[in-house]
Protein backbone atom coordinates (compact mmCIF):
# COMPACT_ATOMS: atom_id res chain seq x y z
CA UNK A 1 0.00 0.00 0.00
CA UNK A 2 1.25 3.46 -0.90
CA UNK A 3 0.58 6.85 0.61
CA UNK A 4 -3.14 7.56 0.29
CA UNK A 5 -2.66 11.20 -0.65
CA UNK A 6 -6.21 12.51 -0.21
CA UNK A 7 -6.50 11.05 3.30
CA UNK A 8 -2.98 12.11 4.20
CA UNK A 9 -3.56 15.75 3.32
CA UNK A 10 -7.03 15.81 4.91
CA UNK A 11 -5.55 14.54 8.15
CA UNK A 12 -3.22 17.56 8.19
CA UNK A 13 -6.06 19.97 8.83
CA UNK A 14 -7.30 18.96 12.25
CA UNK A 15 -9.90 21.10 14.10
CA UNK A 16 -7.04 22.66 16.04
CA UNK A 17 -5.18 23.60 12.86
CA UNK A 18 -8.40 24.97 11.34
CA UNK A 19 -8.86 27.20 14.41
CA UNK A 20 -5.25 28.43 14.22
CA UNK A 21 -5.59 29.26 10.54
CA UNK A 22 -8.90 30.96 11.22
CA UNK A 23 -7.12 33.37 13.57
CA UNK A 24 -4.13 33.79 11.24
CA UNK A 25 -6.26 34.52 8.20
CA UNK A 26 -9.08 36.43 9.93
CA UNK A 27 -11.55 34.01 8.34
CA UNK A 28 -14.35 32.11 10.15
CA UNK A 29 -13.42 28.45 10.85
CA UNK A 30 -16.22 27.17 8.62
CA UNK A 31 -14.75 29.09 5.66
CA UNK A 32 -11.28 27.73 6.34
CA UNK A 33 -12.73 24.21 6.47
CA UNK A 34 -14.43 24.79 3.14
CA UNK A 35 -11.17 26.09 1.65
CA UNK A 36 -9.49 22.85 2.75
CA UNK A 37 -12.32 20.83 1.22
CA UNK A 38 -11.67 22.44 -2.16
CA UNK A 39 -7.89 22.81 -1.98
CA UNK A 40 -6.89 19.16 -1.40
CA UNK A 41 -8.45 17.51 -4.47
CA UNK A 42 -7.60 20.56 -6.58
CA UNK A 43 -3.93 20.38 -5.58
CA UNK A 44 -3.65 16.62 -6.13
CA UNK A 45 -5.67 16.62 -9.33
CA UNK A 46 -3.76 19.61 -10.66
CA UNK A 47 -0.44 17.88 -9.93
CA UNK A 48 -1.63 14.73 -11.69
CA UNK A 49 -2.72 16.64 -14.78
CA UNK A 50 0.65 18.44 -14.76
CA UNK A 51 2.69 15.24 -14.79
CA UNK A 52 0.41 13.76 -17.45
CA UNK A 53 1.13 16.66 -19.80
CA UNK A 54 4.03 16.48 -22.23
CA UNK A 55 7.24 17.11 -20.30
CA UNK A 56 5.29 17.72 -17.09
CA UNK A 57 6.61 14.76 -15.11
CA UNK A 58 10.20 15.75 -15.88
CA UNK A 59 9.53 19.37 -14.90
CA UNK A 60 7.99 18.43 -11.54
CA UNK A 61 10.70 15.86 -10.87
CA UNK A 62 13.38 18.45 -11.65
CA UNK A 63 11.76 20.86 -9.19
CA UNK A 64 11.67 18.18 -6.46
CA UNK A 65 15.25 17.17 -7.18
CA UNK A 66 16.53 20.68 -6.45
CA UNK A 67 14.68 21.06 -3.14
CA UNK A 68 16.13 21.14 0.37
CA UNK A 69 13.66 19.41 2.67
CA UNK A 70 15.50 19.78 5.96
CA UNK A 71 12.95 22.34 7.20
CA UNK A 72 9.93 21.18 5.22
CA UNK A 73 7.24 20.11 7.73
CA UNK A 74 5.84 16.60 7.85
CA UNK A 75 2.47 18.02 8.84
CA UNK A 76 0.76 21.40 8.80
CA UNK A 77 0.33 21.43 12.58
CA UNK A 78 4.09 21.88 12.96
CA UNK A 79 4.04 25.35 11.43
CA UNK A 80 0.76 26.98 12.48
CA UNK A 81 1.78 27.74 16.06
CA UNK A 82 3.68 30.90 15.13
CA UNK A 83 3.22 33.55 12.45
CA UNK A 84 6.86 33.33 11.35
CA UNK A 85 6.79 29.57 10.77
CA UNK A 86 3.54 29.85 8.86
CA UNK A 87 4.74 32.50 6.43
CA UNK A 88 8.05 30.70 5.81
CA UNK A 89 6.20 27.50 4.92
CA UNK A 90 3.72 29.41 2.76
CA UNK A 91 6.59 31.02 0.85
CA UNK A 92 8.19 27.63 0.12
CA UNK A 93 4.88 26.07 -0.90
CA UNK A 94 4.01 28.83 -3.37
CA UNK A 95 6.93 27.97 -5.64
CA UNK A 96 5.63 24.41 -5.80
CA UNK A 97 2.13 25.66 -6.67
CA UNK A 98 3.49 27.72 -9.55
CA UNK A 99 5.24 24.63 -10.89
CA UNK A 100 1.98 22.68 -10.66
CA UNK A 101 -0.58 25.22 -11.90
CA UNK A 102 1.47 27.70 -13.93
CA UNK A 103 -0.61 30.59 -15.27
CA UNK A 104 -3.82 28.96 -14.01
CA UNK A 105 -2.92 29.43 -10.33
CA UNK A 106 -4.62 32.80 -9.82
CA UNK A 107 -7.85 31.73 -11.51
CA UNK A 108 -7.86 28.47 -9.55
CA UNK A 109 -7.53 30.18 -6.18
CA UNK A 110 -10.16 32.77 -7.08
CA UNK A 111 -12.64 30.01 -7.97
CA UNK A 112 -12.02 28.25 -4.65
CA UNK A 113 -12.39 31.62 -2.91
CA UNK A 114 -15.80 32.09 -4.49
CA UNK A 115 -16.78 28.53 -3.51
CA UNK A 116 -15.69 28.98 0.12
CA UNK A 117 -16.69 32.62 0.57
CA UNK A 118 -13.13 33.44 1.60
CA UNK A 119 -10.52 35.78 0.15
CA UNK A 120 -8.33 34.43 -2.65
CA UNK A 121 -5.24 35.22 -0.55
CA UNK A 122 -6.56 32.97 2.23
CA UNK A 123 -6.99 30.18 -0.31
CA UNK A 124 -3.40 30.63 -1.48
CA UNK A 125 -2.13 30.38 2.10
CA UNK A 126 -3.98 27.11 2.75
CA UNK A 127 -3.02 25.67 -0.62
CA UNK A 128 0.62 26.69 -0.07
CA UNK A 129 0.67 24.93 3.31
CA UNK A 130 -0.79 21.75 1.79
CA UNK A 131 1.57 22.08 -1.16
CA UNK A 132 4.60 22.41 1.11
CA UNK A 133 3.74 19.19 2.95
CA UNK A 134 3.02 17.33 -0.31
CA UNK A 135 6.25 18.67 -1.78
CA UNK A 136 8.11 17.37 1.30
CA UNK A 137 6.59 13.89 1.02
CA UNK A 138 7.49 13.55 -2.65
CA UNK A 139 10.82 15.35 -2.35
CA UNK A 140 12.07 13.15 0.47
CA UNK A 141 10.93 10.12 -1.49
CA UNK A 142 13.00 11.34 -4.45
CA UNK A 143 16.09 12.08 -2.37
CA UNK A 144 16.00 9.10 -0.01
CA UNK A 145 14.16 6.30 -1.77
CA UNK A 146 14.78 6.75 -5.45
CA UNK A 147 11.51 8.20 -6.73
CA UNK A 148 11.77 8.76 -10.49
CA UNK A 149 9.68 10.87 -12.84
CA UNK A 150 8.10 7.64 -14.14
CA UNK A 151 7.18 6.34 -10.69
CA UNK A 152 5.86 9.77 -9.69
CA UNK A 153 3.53 9.66 -12.68
CA UNK A 154 2.52 6.09 -11.78
CA UNK A 155 1.79 6.99 -8.14
CA UNK A 156 -0.48 9.89 -9.07
CA UNK A 157 -2.22 8.05 -11.89
CA UNK A 158 -2.99 5.26 -9.44
CA UNK A 159 -5.12 7.66 -7.39
CA UNK A 160 -6.42 9.93 -10.16
CA UNK A 161 -10.05 8.83 -9.89
CA UNK A 162 -9.99 9.54 -6.14
CA UNK A 163 -8.79 13.09 -6.80
CA UNK A 164 -11.56 13.72 -9.33
CA UNK A 165 -14.37 12.31 -7.18
CA UNK A 166 -13.13 14.18 -4.07
CA UNK A 167 -13.66 17.55 -5.80
CA UNK A 168 -16.81 19.20 -4.34
CA UNK A 169 -19.76 19.62 -6.69
CA UNK A 170 -19.54 23.38 -6.26
CA UNK A 171 -16.11 23.39 -7.87
CA UNK A 172 -17.07 22.02 -11.28
CA UNK A 173 -15.52 25.20 -12.73
CA UNK A 174 -12.14 24.18 -11.31
CA UNK A 175 -12.54 20.69 -12.75
CA UNK A 176 -13.30 22.21 -16.14
CA UNK A 177 -10.38 24.63 -15.94
CA UNK A 178 -7.89 21.88 -15.08
CA UNK A 179 -9.40 19.13 -17.30
CA UNK A 180 -10.33 16.86 -14.40
CA UNK A 181 -12.50 14.77 -16.71
CA UNK A 182 -9.20 13.19 -17.83
CA UNK A 183 -8.43 11.93 -14.30
CA UNK A 184 -8.94 8.17 -14.48
CA UNK A 185 -7.02 5.47 -12.62
CA UNK A 186 -5.78 2.88 -15.10
CA UNK A 187 -6.75 -0.74 -14.45
CA UNK A 188 -4.05 -3.28 -13.70
CA UNK A 189 -2.39 -5.43 -11.03
CA UNK A 190 -0.51 -3.85 -8.13
CA UNK A 191 3.21 -3.28 -8.53
CA UNK A 192 5.94 -3.62 -5.92
CA UNK A 193 6.13 -0.82 -3.39
CA UNK A 194 9.36 1.11 -3.06
CA UNK A 195 9.75 2.66 0.36
CA UNK A 196 6.11 3.71 0.78
CA UNK A 197 4.55 4.27 4.20
CA UNK A 198 1.12 3.02 5.19
CA UNK A 199 -0.65 6.24 6.11
CA UNK A 200 -4.04 4.60 5.76
CA UNK A 201 -5.50 1.16 5.38
CA UNK A 202 -6.93 1.91 1.96
CA UNK A 203 -5.30 -0.03 -0.84
CA UNK A 204 -4.18 2.29 -3.60
CA UNK A 205 -3.18 0.77 -6.90
CA UNK A 206 -0.79 1.09 -8.57
CA UNK A 207 1.89 1.94 -6.03
CA UNK A 208 5.33 3.42 -6.54
CA UNK A 209 7.18 0.82 -8.62
CA UNK A 210 10.69 -0.32 -7.86
CA UNK A 211 13.43 1.07 -10.03
CA UNK A 212 17.13 0.14 -10.25
CA UNK A 213 17.74 3.89 -10.36
CA UNK A 214 16.72 4.01 -6.72
CA UNK A 215 19.45 1.58 -5.66
CA UNK A 216 22.03 3.44 -7.71
CA UNK A 217 20.92 6.76 -6.22
CA UNK A 218 21.23 5.49 -2.64
CA UNK A 219 24.71 4.19 -3.40
CA UNK A 220 25.68 7.53 -4.91
CA UNK A 221 24.39 9.34 -1.82
CA UNK A 222 26.59 7.20 0.45
CA UNK A 223 29.69 7.97 -1.64
CA UNK A 224 28.75 11.66 -1.75
CA UNK A 225 28.51 11.84 2.04
CA UNK A 226 32.00 10.37 2.43
CA UNK A 227 33.35 12.79 -0.17
CA UNK A 228 31.79 15.73 1.67
CA UNK A 229 33.36 14.61 4.97
CA UNK A 230 36.81 14.38 3.37
CA UNK A 231 36.36 17.77 1.72
CA UNK A 232 35.34 19.34 5.04
CA UNK A 233 38.49 17.97 6.69
CA UNK A 234 40.65 19.36 3.88
CA UNK A 235 39.01 22.80 4.08
CA UNK A 236 39.47 22.88 7.88
CA UNK A 237 43.16 22.05 7.48
CA UNK A 238 43.60 24.87 4.95
CA UNK A 239 41.86 27.34 7.25
CA UNK A 240 44.11 26.40 10.17
CA UNK A 241 47.18 26.77 7.98
CA UNK A 242 45.99 30.14 6.67
CA UNK A 243 45.24 31.48 10.14
CA UNK A 244 48.75 30.55 11.31
CA UNK A 245 50.37 32.74 8.64
CA UNK A 246 51.50 36.31 9.41
CA UNK A 247 48.81 38.38 7.71
CA UNK A 248 49.84 41.98 7.28
CA UNK A 249 50.12 44.61 4.61
CA UNK A 250 53.67 43.56 3.75
CA UNK A 251 52.55 40.03 2.99
CA UNK A 252 49.85 41.41 0.76
CA UNK A 253 46.97 40.61 3.16
CA UNK A 254 45.41 43.63 4.82
CA UNK A 255 44.86 43.50 8.57
CA UNK A 256 42.52 46.50 8.47
CA UNK A 257 39.09 45.21 9.51
CA UNK A 258 37.34 48.20 7.95
CA UNK A 259 36.46 47.35 4.36
CA UNK A 260 36.79 50.20 1.89
CA UNK A 261 34.06 50.43 -0.70
CA UNK A 262 35.08 51.87 -4.05
CA UNK A 263 33.03 54.93 -5.11
CA UNK A 264 31.31 53.08 -7.94
CA UNK A 265 30.73 49.87 -6.03
CA UNK A 266 27.22 48.66 -5.24
CA UNK A 267 26.70 47.09 -1.85
CA UNK A 268 24.29 44.15 -1.87
CA UNK A 269 22.65 44.14 1.54
CA UNK A 270 19.56 42.12 0.76
CA UNK A 271 18.06 40.11 3.65
CA UNK A 272 14.90 38.02 3.64
CA UNK A 273 11.99 39.56 5.50
CA UNK A 274 8.43 38.55 6.32
CA UNK A 275 5.41 38.00 4.09
CA UNK A 276 4.35 41.61 3.64
CA UNK A 277 7.78 43.33 3.63
CA UNK A 278 10.12 44.63 0.91
CA UNK A 279 13.58 43.13 0.57
CA UNK A 280 15.76 45.57 -1.39
CA UNK A 281 19.33 46.03 -2.60
CA UNK A 282 21.44 49.12 -1.93
CA UNK A 283 20.43 52.59 -3.09
CA UNK A 284 18.60 52.59 -6.39
CA UNK A 285 17.87 55.64 -8.51
CA UNK A 286 14.11 55.41 -9.01
CA UNK A 287 13.17 58.90 -10.20
CA UNK A 288 11.52 57.52 -13.31
CA UNK A 289 9.04 55.33 -11.44
CA UNK A 290 5.48 56.65 -11.26
CA UNK A 291 4.98 58.63 -8.07
CA UNK A 292 8.63 58.37 -7.06
CA UNK A 293 10.15 61.26 -5.13
CA UNK A 294 13.75 60.67 -6.19
CA UNK A 295 16.44 58.48 -4.62
CA UNK A 296 15.29 55.28 -2.93
CA UNK A 297 16.96 54.48 0.38
CA UNK A 298 16.00 50.88 1.02
CA UNK A 299 18.99 49.13 2.57
CA UNK A 300 17.47 46.67 5.03
CA UNK A 301 18.93 45.90 8.44
CA UNK A 302 20.49 42.48 8.90
CA UNK A 303 21.58 40.28 11.78
CA UNK A 304 25.11 41.71 11.73
CA UNK A 305 24.01 45.35 11.74
CA UNK A 306 25.47 47.65 14.38
CA UNK A 307 23.15 48.95 17.10
CA UNK A 308 23.89 52.56 17.94
CA UNK A 309 22.38 55.17 20.23
CA UNK A 310 20.89 58.02 18.22
CA UNK A 311 20.30 61.36 19.90
CA UNK A 312 17.32 63.23 18.51
CA UNK A 313 16.42 66.92 18.83
CA UNK A 314 14.88 67.68 22.23
CA UNK A 315 17.06 65.16 24.06
CA UNK A 316 15.30 61.98 22.96
CA UNK A 317 17.61 58.98 22.55
CA UNK A 318 16.91 55.79 20.62
CA UNK A 319 18.88 52.60 20.13
CA UNK A 320 18.61 51.77 16.43
CA UNK A 321 20.27 49.42 13.98
CA UNK A 322 22.31 51.62 11.64
CA UNK A 323 20.80 50.19 8.46
CA UNK A 324 17.27 49.80 9.75
CA UNK A 325 14.47 51.96 8.40
CA UNK A 326 14.43 54.19 11.47
CA UNK A 327 18.24 54.36 11.63
CA UNK A 328 18.49 55.54 8.03
CA UNK A 329 15.61 57.98 8.45
CA UNK A 330 17.15 59.51 11.61
CA UNK A 331 20.50 60.04 9.87
CA UNK A 332 18.79 61.60 6.87
CA UNK A 333 16.90 64.09 9.06
CA UNK A 334 20.01 64.92 11.12
CA UNK A 335 21.90 65.81 7.93
CA UNK A 336 19.48 68.73 7.42
CA UNK A 337 18.94 67.90 3.74
CA UNK A 338 18.25 70.69 1.30
CA UNK A 339 16.11 68.46 -0.91
CA UNK A 340 13.45 66.02 0.18
CA UNK A 341 14.07 63.53 -2.61
CA UNK A 342 14.37 60.24 -0.77
CA UNK A 343 11.91 57.43 -0.19
CA UNK A 344 12.58 54.96 2.63
CA UNK A 345 11.34 51.40 2.71
CA UNK A 346 9.90 50.39 6.07
CA UNK A 347 11.44 46.91 5.72
CA UNK A 348 11.07 45.91 9.38
CA UNK A 349 7.31 46.45 9.39
CA UNK A 350 5.16 43.35 8.91
CA UNK A 351 1.48 42.50 8.70
CA UNK A 352 -0.59 39.43 9.36
CA UNK A 353 -0.97 37.32 6.21
CA UNK A 354 -3.50 38.75 3.79
CA UNK A 355 -4.56 41.54 6.14
CA UNK A 356 -3.68 45.11 7.13
CA UNK A 357 -3.09 44.29 10.81
CA UNK A 358 0.41 45.23 11.95
CA UNK A 359 2.08 42.34 13.77
CA UNK A 360 2.94 42.66 17.46
CA UNK A 361 6.66 42.19 16.76
CA UNK A 362 6.62 45.28 14.52
CA UNK A 363 5.22 47.57 17.22
CA UNK A 364 8.64 48.69 18.50
CA UNK A 365 9.58 49.82 14.99
CA UNK A 366 6.38 51.88 14.84
CA UNK A 367 7.15 53.31 18.30
CA UNK A 368 10.63 54.38 17.12
CA UNK A 369 9.09 56.19 14.14
CA UNK A 370 6.72 57.94 16.54
CA UNK A 371 9.68 59.16 18.63
CA UNK A 372 11.45 60.45 15.52
CA UNK A 373 8.34 62.35 14.41
CA UNK A 374 7.91 63.84 17.88
CA UNK A 375 11.53 65.03 17.76
CA UNK A 376 10.76 66.79 14.46
CA UNK A 377 7.35 68.33 15.23
CA UNK A 378 6.95 70.01 11.80
CA UNK A 379 7.90 66.90 9.86
CA UNK A 380 5.25 65.39 7.57
CA UNK A 381 5.36 62.06 5.74
CA UNK A 382 3.57 60.12 3.05
CA UNK A 383 3.01 56.39 3.66
CA UNK A 384 2.78 54.34 0.47
CA UNK A 385 1.53 50.76 0.25
CA UNK A 386 2.62 48.26 -2.43
CA UNK A 387 1.85 44.60 -3.20
CA UNK A 388 2.99 41.93 -5.64
CA UNK A 389 0.73 40.96 -8.55
CA UNK A 390 -0.60 37.75 -7.03
CA UNK A 391 -4.39 37.66 -7.16
CA UNK A 392 -6.89 40.27 -8.24
CA UNK A 393 -5.50 43.74 -9.06
CA UNK A 394 -8.42 45.55 -7.39
CA UNK A 395 -7.98 43.46 -4.23
CA UNK A 396 -4.26 44.21 -4.20
CA UNK A 397 -4.93 47.93 -4.60
CA UNK A 398 -7.33 47.93 -1.67
CA UNK A 399 -4.92 45.90 0.48
CA UNK A 400 -2.11 48.36 -0.23
CA UNK A 401 -4.39 51.26 0.75
CA UNK A 402 -5.52 49.50 3.91
CA UNK A 403 -1.96 48.75 5.00
CA UNK A 404 -0.82 52.32 4.44
CA UNK A 405 -3.86 53.51 6.40
CA UNK A 406 -3.05 51.04 9.17
CA UNK A 407 0.39 52.62 9.60
CA UNK A 408 -1.19 56.07 9.74
CA UNK A 409 -3.69 54.89 12.35
CA UNK A 410 -0.89 53.47 14.51
CA UNK A 411 0.98 56.80 14.37
CA UNK A 412 -2.11 58.88 15.14
CA UNK A 413 -3.05 56.56 18.01
CA UNK A 414 0.43 57.15 19.46
CA UNK A 415 -0.10 60.92 19.44
CA UNK A 416 1.03 62.07 15.98
CA UNK A 417 -1.35 64.63 14.46
CA UNK A 418 -3.32 63.15 11.59
CA UNK A 419 -2.54 66.07 9.28
CA UNK A 420 1.15 65.12 9.40
CA UNK A 421 0.59 61.74 7.73
CA UNK A 422 -0.92 61.17 4.29
CA UNK A 423 -1.32 57.77 2.64
CA UNK A 424 -1.59 56.26 -0.80
CA UNK A 425 -1.91 52.71 -2.08
CA UNK A 426 -0.41 51.64 -5.41
CA UNK A 427 -1.33 47.94 -5.38
CA UNK A 428 0.93 46.06 -7.80
CA UNK A 429 1.47 48.99 -10.20
CA UNK A 430 5.00 49.92 -9.02
CA UNK A 431 7.06 46.72 -8.72
CA UNK A 432 10.76 46.95 -7.90
CA UNK A 433 11.50 43.41 -9.08
CA UNK A 434 10.03 40.65 -11.18
CA UNK A 435 6.85 38.99 -9.97
CA UNK A 436 7.88 35.73 -11.63
CA UNK A 437 9.56 34.27 -8.53
CA UNK A 438 9.10 34.29 -4.75
CA UNK A 439 12.06 36.58 -4.07
CA UNK A 440 10.84 39.22 -6.48
CA UNK A 441 7.29 39.12 -5.12
CA UNK A 442 8.63 39.49 -1.60
CA UNK A 443 10.54 42.60 -2.62
CA UNK A 444 7.44 44.10 -4.20
CA UNK A 445 5.33 43.69 -1.05
CA UNK A 446 6.38 46.76 0.91
CA UNK A 447 5.54 49.97 2.76
CA UNK A 448 7.45 53.06 1.64
CA UNK A 449 7.73 56.30 3.62
CA UNK A 450 8.56 59.59 1.95
CA UNK A 451 9.43 62.70 3.98
CA UNK A 452 7.40 65.55 2.48
CA UNK A 453 8.40 68.29 4.94
CA UNK A 454 10.86 68.74 7.81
Amino acid sequence: MAVHLVSYLKDQFTPGVIDQLSTELSEPPERVAKIVQGVIPTLLGGLTRRVQASGGASAVYSFLEKGDYGKTPFDVGQVTDTHQETIETVSAGRDFLETVFGDKLNQTTELIGTFSGARAESVRVVMSLAGSVLMGVLGRQEQEKGLTSHSLKTLLAGQATLFRTALPAGLASVGSLLDFDELETPAGPPTAVQGADNFSGTVVNPNIPKSPDGDRQRENVRWLRWAMVLMAILVAALIVQKCSENQNSVDGVSTDSTARVEPNAVEDTSAATKNSVLESHGQVADSTAPGALGIRDDKPANVADVITQVELPGGRKLKLAERSFNGRLARFLASKPQRLDRTFTFENLTFDIGSAKITAESQQNVNDLVEIMKAYPTMTIKVEGHTDNTGNADTNLQLSRDRAASVRTALVTAGISGDRVTTQGYGDSQPLATNDNAEGRQRNRRIDVAVTKI
